[in-house]
Parts: structure tokens; C-alpha cells; sequence
């Protein structure tokens, strides 16, 4: 028995008989939460509780709102519904995790753009997760480009001024 079940006392005075169990719970159980950085998990409308203490927790049966949020990760509400005497598995492996979209404002075009040593497409703007990168634009006759740069928000634009390259 967990306190989340309702139970039907039957008895005569201070002396119980029967005890019966009117609704008995489910679990819902979290997994791949890892990697969501700061994680909260609130269960209908309930206080939010850091992600890292839920394991297994046990709930009425019927329908409940499971919420999550965190520093990486878009937040997320599902609808689950718990059977009485089941485990319900809530996989975080699938988490959308929160993107922004860097803008490379260049002031030459048809150069080769690396975002931590890969080469990316630089007609388009790289959207990625939120995090730091390390870019460099290579272009002929141009001394290269580098920059750290952290994409902290939905949109960064970064400019960069690539110098000609003076041979003697």
C-alpha cells in the first residue's frame, strides 16, 4: 500500500474487520534523465522537484500530467495514464533539446565554414544546440577566421571580417 490509495475501513467501535482496497496505485518510473542539465519533474499540480530524486514514484490510477523542464531541454507536458498494479516508463532519451540559430555576417562569400572542426554548409544558418562552438571561415587569399563563441539564445549573429592576405 502507498498513501496515494484510498482504502474502505469496516468495523464496530475502535475495532477494524475488514480493510478494503477501493483504488490502488500504479508507478511511473523516469528514465534517460541524465542528460537533461537542471531538471524538474512536477506530476499534475504538484510542486516541481529536482529530476535527479525521482525514480519510481507511485500514483492514484487514472490520467496525470507529467511536466518537465531544464537549462538544455525545450520544456515538455504529456499526458500519461497509470494502470493500478503498473509501471508506466517515462523516457527522456527523446528530449528536444533547446536550439539557436547562428548567423555568420561575413564580408566575403564562398568560404568554408567549420563549427568545432566540421565543415558545414555556410549558405544557411547552423542551428544548434544551445552550448559553445569553436568557428573558423577559410577563404583563399584570406587570412582565417576564429572565434569562440557561446550560443546562449535563439538567435546569435556573429560578424566577421576576414583580412586579405599579404604575401611578400
Amino acid at each position: 500500500l502507498e498513501p496515494c490509495d484510498t482504502l474502505l475501513l469496516k468495523g464496530v467501535d475502535d475495532m477494524v474487520w475488514v480493510v478494503e482496497v477501493l483504488e490502488y496505485h500504479g508507478y511511473i518510473a523516469v528514465e534517460n534523465k541524465e542528460n537533461v542539465k537542471n531538471g524538474l519533474f512536477r506530476l499534475d499540480e504538484e510542486e516541481a522537484v529536482p529530476l535527479e530524486e525521482i525514480e519510481r514514484i507511485a500514483v492514484k490510477e487514472g490520467t496525470h500530467t507529467i511536466t518537465i523542464s531544464g537549462e538544455n531541454i525545450e520544456e515538455r507536458t504529456d499526458s500519461v495514464f497509470i494502470e493500478a498494479g503498473e509501471e508506466f516508463i517515462y523516457d527522456l532519451s527523446k528530449a528536444q533539446e533547446k536550439v539557436g540559430v547562428l548567423i555568420i555576417d561575413a564580408n566575403v562569400d564562398a568560404y568554408k565554414l567549420y563549427i568545432n572542426g566540421t565543415l558545414v554548409d555556410s549558405t544557411t544558418p547552423a542551428v544548434l544546440p544551445l552550448g559553445e562552438y569553436d568557428v573558423v571561415i577559410l577563404k583563399n587569399g584570406y587570412t582565417e577566421w576564429n572565434q569562440h563563441i557561446v550560443l546562449d539564445k535563439d538567435t546569435v549573429t556573429v560578424r566577421a571580417d576576414l583580412e586579405k592576405d599579404v604575401q611578400y
